[in-house]
């Protein structure tokens, strides 16, 4: 999945969840959510295999000899997906296969005398067959995919979902279509991947791309997403030497609810774009991403399609570097400057060292789980910086992308067609990743005074970076501050940050946040601008808050709210400064 990189929603963790919705930490970009609504997350992933075949879908490959077969047939309507399963013997439980795909929640079992939970089935006496409905999802999750949701009166599935477990079960799909129903991909396998199955006339071929638009969305929306999604795989094919094996499928949805975007791209060149809060227009904060946002989806066809990782490779290597590639594009086409890239690597390294330190200041390699928080700036940096080498070594003649075109060139002619992070560290001419101080500190070495010797190394390498507080450090820091002393009584599930889009600062804060409730836009603190906050104005909330004296909040519509602030203010956190990204080139 895929984060674009600016004026993001800022968002809490609610009680006990894991971090899986925020990618960027400090000012617009900082993501201090677990589980609320991702707005600039590109989430894009291609982690199962590219398989063709003929229709209806071919049976599944299995990493072990199963020891029995499951058909799987899949029926789709407006209102839910439904799959009957059959089993070629009895069985008291039967599992699906784990995997990166929401299920909880969504899963309604309907055969009488079965009961579904988790990834398992379960019966008081054997059974062959059972029926699921597969409801629309509701929600994003970090790096999983949503099972099924409506497109029109058809829908998307995830047909991975339905899987069963490959180590006991090779797994058969059949679609039934309905009438007037077709799909997309229209031929060739899809058993592990997205597939839309609806009418017919929300498909659009075009002469290298299939469109597949809700009718909900916005007709400038498509209309700009599939002109971008067209010229990114025109640039990739270029810049990878490899064209894809499948005309790409764009499917795009608008979502009321929530703010920003996000995207899955899966094998069979699939992506699947959906946009909240877009039909009443967006910000052009928003609207000016999306180049960026479709850029690093149609990376993934090649990087997680025309060749994927292999299992165990760390997932920032996927996911910053289709970062990195986007940013990298946007350049090259002129549509980001020098002072654009510069800016975005400034927040990601921002973002990097926030989101560790929120995990402990532990190494990459530590971590079991890498949050948007961490993979994507986390991977944005340790791409900027092989790049930085692989130019200094090359004079200039050669970047990170040609790298990455070895890379997919050698794995697509593999048998398994899958690269790992020793592949990519080869390809770019690092024989020990431990001797390479950016890798060495991100990666493997913990701690907090790494920071700096980081700096070091990058200029090095020809960057000019340096550290300072800023009002996008200041504000997320005062504003959370003040959301965690007065949001103590969220529903469950409910989750608390702010917005920042064009000039308008917004809080996202449920009931159960006290007197900062109902999700105001704050037009001053103290009565200083808070988006512009000052040195002056931040040391003046952390005199408050010793005090105890309640900090002064003004609202859009003119009233004044006294929130609670008990606890010290700490001293602003400093944010990271590029004013060279790379070595200026010789005239």
């Amino acid at each position: 999945m895929a984060i674009a990189p600016a004026d993001s929603p800022q968002c809490s963790p609610p009680q006990a969840s894991k971090t899986d919705a925020g990618n960027r930490d400090i000012g617009e970009q900082l993501m201090l959510m677990k589980r609320c609504l991702m707005p600039s997350r590109l989430l894009i992933a291609g982690l199962f295999v590219l398989m063709f075949g003929t229709w209806p879908l071919g049976a599944t490959p299995a990493a072990a000899t199963p020891i029995g077969k499951v058909r799987v047939d899949v029926r789709i309507a407006r209102d839910a997906a439904h799959a009957v399963v059959t089993l070629d013997r009895p069985v008291l439980q039967f599992d699906f296969e784990p995997g990166d795909v929401v299920r909880d929640g969504v899963f309604d079992m309907l055969t009488p005398g079965l009961t579904f939970l988790g990834e398992r089935v379960t019966g008081t006496t054997p059974f062959r067959h059972f029926e699921l409905r597969v409801r629309p999802a509701t929600r994003e999750y970090d790096a999983k995919y949503p099972s099924f949701y409506s497109i029109g009166d058809g829908g998307l599935i995830f047909m991975p979902a339905l899987k069963g477990n490959e180590t006991a079960w090779r797994t058969q799909f059949t679609i039934r279509m309905q009438s007037g129903q077709v799909r997309a991909p229209a031929s060739g396998s899809i058993a592990g991947g997205y597939v839309y199955v609806g009418p017919a006339a929300l498909v659009s071929k075009l002469p290298d791309l299939v469109v597949v638009a809700d009718p909900g969305t916005p007709r400038w929306l498509v209309d700009r997403s599939q002109a971008e999604l067209a010229t990114a795989v025109r640039y990739f094919t270029k810049a990878m030497g490899m064209k894809l094996p499948r005309t790409p499928v764009l499917i795009v949805k608008n979502i009321e609810d929530g703010t920003g975007f996000v995207g899955d791209v899966t094998p069979g060149s699939v992506t699947a774009l959906r946009f909240h809060g877009a039909a009443s227009g967006l910000p052009t904060s928003e609207i000016n991403r999306i180049q960026g946002f479709v850029l690093h989806e149609a990376f993934h066809f090649w990087n997680g399609g025309v060749a994927r990782v292999a299992k165990g490779t760390p997932s920032w290597l996927h996911e910053g570097g289709a970062d990195y590639a986007a940013l990298m594009a946007g350049h090259t086409s002129g549509t980001l400057s020098d002072a654009d890239v510069s800016q975005r690597l400034a927040d990601a390294l921002t973002n990097c060292k926030s989101g560790l330190e929120s995990e402990g200041n532990k190494p990459l390699a530590a971590l079991s789980f890498l949050s948007n928080r961490v993979r994507y700036p986390c991977g944005m940096i340790l791409q900027w910086a092989i790049d930085l080498r692989i130019r200094q070594a090359s004079g200039d003649r050669q970047n990170i992308l040609d790298i990455w075109g070895k890379v997919i060139r050698a794995a697509a002619k593999q048998r398994e067609t899958t690269y790992s992070l020793k592949d990519f560290y080869a390809a770019a001419g690092i024989d020990d990743p431990a001797t390479f101080a950016p890798v060495a500190l991100i990666v493997d070495q913990g701690g907090g005074d790494r920071w700096e010797t980081l700096v070091t190394a990058l200029e090095a390498f020809g960057a000019d970076v340096s550290t300072i507080a800023t009002p996008d450090t200041r504000r997320p820091a005062l504003l959370f501050h003040l959301l965690e002393q007065n949001c103590k009584a969220l529903p469950k599930g409910a989750s608390y940050g702010f917005y920042l889009n064009d000039g308008v600062l917004k809080l996202q804060s449920p009931a159960g946040c006290s007197v900062l409730a109902d999700d105001p836009v704050i037009k001053a603190i103290e009565g200083a601008n808070p988006v512009a906050l000052s040195a002056e104005t931040y040391a003046a909330v952390q005199g408050k808050c010793v005090s105890g004296a309640g900090v002064r909040l003004t609202t859009g519509d003119g009233r004044t709210l006294v929130a609670a602030c008990t606890a010290p203010l700490k001293p602003a956190p400093k944010g990271y400064v590029v004013k060279a990204w790379k070595k200026s080139s010789p005239a």
